[in-house]
């Protein structure tokens, strides 16, 4: 139990990173409110013109591979958003253990090549070559 209580609260610390990083770049910054599941952390919306989701994974890279990921599942998630709704995700990473925030869109993370999926975790690995430093 305190590892989730941990990690949850680890995750609301990162989101609130990229809650200002977002504003600080003239974005209206939108989330929901509701402790129930949700399908991506935040609308964001410049302009009135501009739509983006903004994803946050507050977790490092892994220790022995030079990559970072999200869980196959969350994967075909944001897949499904994006194609229902034609708005692009970004994935924020917020690395506690380099302290960096890195990410990229996820269409441009696809672009080159298919997610390496390690089925025994059911992860969706992204090579850290393929990430913006933020």
């Amino acid at each position: 139990m305190a590892f989730y209580w941990n990690r949850n609260r680890k995750g609301k610390i990162g989101e609130q990173i990229i809650k200002k990083f977002l504003e600080q770049k003239v974005y209206a910054v939108y989330s929901t409110s509701t402790p129930t599941p949700h399908g991506f952390d935040f609308l964001a919306i410049k302009n009135k013109e501009k739509a983006i989701i903004a994803e946050c994974k507050t977790y490092p890279k892994r220790r022995f591979y030079n990559d970072t990921g999200i869980d196959v599942r969350h994967y075909y998630d944001y897949k499904n958003v994006f194609e229902k709704y034609k708005i692009p995700i970004f994935l924020f990473f917020i690395d506690d253990v380099k302290n960096e925030i890195y990410g990229n869109w996820l269409h441009e993370l696809e672009k080159e090549y298919s997610p390496h999926i390690y089925s025994l975790y059911s992860i969706c690995f992204y090579f850290l070559s393929k990430y913006i430093n933020l």
